[in-house]
């Protein structure tokens, strides 16, 4: 991450690492002007213009920049309290204290931003993070924070953090979480919620949008079980919809596993894919 942004802004890190020692010296995060919105493009491309938590494609950078927001993804200045809905009681999550103080050393970490849509970010995340463990705002490498914290929501860019694809899959244009233990079913059933990510209304587009995945994904497949063959548009896309970067990916690759292991069933998704997308106003 480091070598993208340095080849994209020279600067930068050097300016950031003087700004996180003025914090560490104040012991708290307060600028009047900041400087990570200058490497916003160099996420916007590892994204692949994609937001990173509902998956849903974004502008490029040519016309996009506002689109997207740059997201630390550990608040840098305060920690709310985020209100627990009634699906995940049970669910151990940690409640910040009053004036909870935010991860002031990592408003300028590299690995701490990500780039999300607007209703992800300024609507639904703000200055909330559910965690399992105990906050430490003392800290400074999110590696050692994954494991004292313990964070229900995904990190999703870099290898330290588990793949979203770990921990839920899509049943048609719903998603599910995997189950594989009760920390990771836990971590899926809150991320979901977090980001409404099975929230029909509030949500709208993102399951018109994985409904037409299902609906090019699940044409191009019998294209290919019937005529054997398949032309070099319909691979072109078929390539680009299951690739790990395609906005909606989760769901593209959980509807391509389920049609190669049980074709009748992977029917009567793309018969409910169509039906929803035929029933709502784009």
């Amino acid at each position: 991450m480091n070598r993208k942004i340095d080849a994209y802004n020279s600067t930068w890190l050097q300016r950031a690492a003087m700004r996180t020692a003025e914090f560490r010296n104040a012991g708290s995060y307060s600028e009047r002007s900041s400087i990570w919105s200058e490497i916003k493009p160099v996420y916007m491309d590892i994204q692949n213009y994609k937001c990173a938590f509902c998956e849903k494609r974004l502008s490029g950078e040519e016309i996009g920049t506002i689109e997207h927001d740059i997201e630390h993804f550990r608040p840098k200045k305060k920690i709310t309290n985020w209100k627990i809905p009634k699906s995940l009681n049970g669910v151990p999550i940690t409640k910040a204290i009053r004036n909870q103080p935010g991860h002031h050393l990592l408003a300028y970490n590299p690995f701490n931003y990500t780039t999300s849509c607007k209703p992800c970010n300024s609507i639904l995340k703000k200055n909330n993070f559910p965690i399992e463990g105990q906050y430490d705002v003392t800290q400074a490498s999110v590696i050692s924070l994954i494991r004292y914290e313990l964070p229900y929501l995904l990190y999703p860019l870099g290898n330290f953090d588990k793949n979203p694809e770990d921990l839920f899959f899509f049943v048609g244009i719903h998603p599910v979480s995997k189950g594989n233990s009760l920390r990771e079913e836990n971590r899926a059933r809150v991320t979901i919620e977090f980001f409404k990510l099975n929230d029909h209304v509030q949500r709208k587009h993102l399951f018109i949008q994985r409904a037409e995945t299902i609906l090019a994904l699940y044409r191009i497949m019998e294209t290919i079980v019937v005529n054997g063959i398949v032309d070099e548009e319909d691979a072109k896309e078929f390539a680009n919809r299951t690739s790990l970067h395609a906005p909606h990916a989760n769901c593209a690759r959980s509807f391509m596993i389920l049609y190669k292991n049980d074709r009748d069933e992977a029917y009567r998704v793309f018969k409910d894919a169509q039906k929803y997308y035929n029933s709502v106003s784009k």
